[in-house]
């Protein structure tokens, strides 16, 4: 069904899957059920929940849960409305975090932010004494905390995340693989991968929206109430269709209908066009899924592989695939509730087009995930998931040679937890979805 056709003849359509399943009426009724509420009304910005989260930040503090504190003061800046006072005491707050956690240039930027939000006279020197706390330190040697990831190795030439004591080849039943092309001694970072997709469910104040980089001085939405940007992310274009559209108040319905329209918008930005979208994607769907890349160099080829990556077979069981398109469906009403790309999309033929294509996303997505997840009261609750390439390459065994580890952004490292052989393939374990700590 996916990627078939209506006709034989060349200006044929693709299939309606929605129709061939029970009709946008049946899918309709699904997504108003799973909705909950009005989603709209969670992002609007309130001084009164900004109060909330400060103190409640202010509990942690007490508490010397530096981290937990500074979270909590971001979720307070996301809440604040602009020219309130709660903006300037939020990054007056959060400074004090980063002076505990020894990380200075943040609190001198924080120190500054809070100045030019309008932090009360009467309390100003309590800022300039922690300024020259941090210039103090400085002073004295103190160095910046790197949270970089780094290879043990050279990368390879044409696969920089990987490095180029590894091969992509075929295993023994033909499919995509990665291979020792030499004896790896045990943990050595042997893939250090900048996912292609990554999507925050909840806890907007922890990590930038669009890179996941933590403790950094992250900046707020002026609109919403769910997004944290770093310095550098704060330019990037991706917010602006998302901000304001929200699928469901229930975090985790929302992120599995909105990571996957955040793959969509990725792939429709590299294109000039919805007809070079198009032609891309049938090229590559053409030829042929089980091709072995020949580079990770530029995004095109990265979203060539990504697409080229096993799929879940949900579409072989029939229960599970009505499953995966009411999520598709619930993705395309989001997408074509941003002004862009419903203009974009507005030609029946562009429409099926992306019917399949967010399907297809979302069948790569499925499997070529790191969930990260919180444990509270024994329930795992997913908060952040990043797709990439490299683990669709991994074979999944319950003997792995590599442990998956994330750093504090949106890097995903793979490092050899026993001794790898030459020609050996390289193997992670088979449940990918992994625990992190709240912290």
């Amino acid at each position: 069904m996916l990627w078939k056709k209506d006709t034989s003849k060349n200006d044929a359509m693709y299939v309606d899957i929605f129709a061939k399943h029970g009709g946008k009426a049946y899918f309709g009724k699904i997504v108003s059920v799973v909705r909950q509420g009005n989603p709209s009304s969670t992002l609007k910005k309130n001084d009164a929940v900004s109060l909330q989260k400060r103190n409640k930040g202010n509990d942690y503090f007490k508490r010397g849960e530096w981290s937990l504190a500074m979270e909590l003061y971001g979720e307070s800046l996301c809440y604040a409305t602009i020219g309130s006072k709660n903006i300037s005491l939020a990054y007056a707050n959060r400074s004090t975090c980063f002076l505990k956690l020894k990380l200075y240039n943040e609190c001198l930027i924080d120190i500054e932010l809070a100045k030019e939000a309008g932090y009360p006279a009467e309390l100003m020197p309590k800022l300039d004494r922690r300024k020259d706390e941090c210039l103090k330190a400085i002073k004295q040697g103190a160095q910046p905390v790197n949270f970089k990831s780094k290879l043990s190795v050279e990368p390879h030439e044409h696969f920089p995340c990987m490095a180029n004591v590894l091969k992509i080849g075929r295993d023994a039943k033909g499919k995509v693989a990665l291979f020792a092309k030499e004896d790896i001694d045990v943990g050595q970072t042997i893939v250090s991968e900048k996912t292609l997709i990554t999507y925050l469910y909840w806890r907007p104040g922890w990590k930038c929206n669009i890179c996941l980089k933590e403790c950094t001085n992250l900046l707020s939405c002026n609109k919403c109430t769910v997004a944290m940007f770093c310095g550098e992310c704060q330019s990037n274009s991706l917010h602006e269709y998302e901000c304001g559209l929200r699928f469901s108040n229930n975090d985790l319905m929302n992120g599995t209908t909105m990571r996957i329209v955040r793959s969509c918008l990725l792939a429709i930005d590299m294109f000039a066009s919805v007809d070079e979208l198009m032609t891309f994607v049938e090229q590559v769907i053409s030829s042929g899924r089980n091709q072995i890349p020949s580079t990770f160099l530029g995004e095109k080829s990265q979203y060539e592989a990504f697409l080229k990556l096993p799929m879940n077979p949900a579409n072989q069981c029939p229960v599970k695939f009505l499953s995966v398109l009411s999520i598709a469906f619930s993705a395309q009403k989001m997408l074509m509730r941003i002004p862009k790309i419903n203009s974009m999309f507005q030609r029946q033929k562009y429409r099926r087009f992306l019917m399949h294509l967010i399907v297809h996303h979302y069948q790569v997505m499925e499997i070529n995930s790191v969930v990260s997840c919180i444990r509270d009261d024994g329930e795992c609750i997913a908060f952040v998931s990043q797709t990439g390439l490299m683990i669709g390459y991994m074979k999944h065994s319950n003997a792995p040679n590599v442990t998956v580890s994330k750093t504090p952004g949106n890097t995903v490292d793979l490092i050899t937890t026993r001794p790898v052989k030459k020609g050996q393939q390289i193997a992670v374990r088979s449940h990918l979805a992994t625990d992190a700590s709240r912290t």
